[in-house]
């Protein structure tokens, strides 16, 4: 059953119209705090859409990072060790002698 069968035909729904405030708006922080719990629930539920598939969750955002600055360090770390320094100091001067 319609909206409309329910009412009788002279009447109609009422219409409204919502419209973009013009030009930059600065953040409404009264409004903010109103609807915090709001803000809570979408930003945890998209966190929660994100990570629902990986099989360590939320923490897969910090331990991803951490590993690849492990990796690098023990890689380039031990590469770095294994160049010997020249046996004598390098010149840098302009002239010869």
């Amino acid at each position: 059953m319609s909206l409309n069968s329910t009412l009788p035909s002279s009447v109609e729904p009422p219409l409204t119209v919502i419209e973009p405030v013009p030009g930059w708006r600065a953040v409404n922080f009264a409004e903010l705090w109103q609807y915090r719990e709001l803000l809570f629930f979408l930003t945890w539920r998209d966190v929660k859409v994100r990570y629902k598939q990986t099989v360590l969750g939320v923490a897969w955002a910090v331990l991803q990072p951490v590993m690849a600055m492990v990796i690098f360090t023990v890689f380039f770390g031990g590469w770095a060790s294994s160049i010997s320094s020249p046996p004598h100091p390098i010149r840098c001067s302009s002239s010869p002698g």
